[in-house]
């Protein structure tokens, strides 16, 4: 057998309390059909995509609050974990 693509994906699937933590200093993007904001979070519904460095993180919600130490901490349901790298 042979493969050869100009992508290759590696996925981890997480689901039940799925958490994720970003340092205060380490950059991430957010992107999703809809956002909704209280005191203490932000709700992403639809299509939720979350990127830095090579990874993506995709979820069909999450919650995004920030942690007293600056960290921001994302929970769902469930959610893809996907890492790429050029082939």
């Amino acid at each position: 057998m042979e493969i050869s693509a100009n992508e290759i994906r590696t996925v981890q699937e997480y689901s039940g309390n799925a958490q994720v933590v970003f340092d205060a200093d380490q950059a991430f993007e957010i992107s999703s059909d809809s956002i909704s904001q209280s005191d203490d979070a932000s709700t992403y519904s639809g299509n939720v995509v979350v990127t830095w460095q090579d990874m993506r993180l995709e979820a069909d919600s999450l919650v995004m609050a920030k942690q007293e130490d600056g960290t921001s901490l994302l929970k769902a349901a469930r959610f893809s974990l996907i890492g790429t790298s050029a082939d």
